[in-house]
């Protein structure tokens, strides 16, 4: 093997350095914004689209009705775990940090 093959097998690639950082984090995978799109650790982006506009997220269940594929998959990636409650963080005096 070449100086430059070996070089080539040692670089990281951008979807194994997010990898990295969901598994280091916690999270289970990557999901599109509006909740329409989502994969897991382990088989990141299988459409090979672009994932810059995509969020970390948790696995969960399929909810069934409501599901943008009629129910027909075992699970979601949600911006939060389930039972988690979303948290607003507040400065001191009680406001929002971006909206006051």
């Amino acid at each position: 093997m070449s100086g430059e093959e070996e070089h080539m097998n040692q670089l990281v690639t951008v979807k194994q350095i997010v990898e990295q950082y969901l598994t280091a984090n916690g999270y289970d995978g990557l999901r599109s914004f509006d909740g329409e799109c989502g994969c897991k650790v382990g088989d990141l982006v299988p459409c090979d689209g672009p994932f810059d506009t995509c969020e970390p997220g948790y696995e969960v269940p399929c909810p069934g009705p409501g599901c943008v594929l009629a129910g027909d998959c075992p699970w979601h990636i949600a911006p939060k775990k389930p039972g988690e409650e979303e948290r607003v963080s507040t400065t001191a005096d009680g406001t929002h940090p971006l909206t006051g």
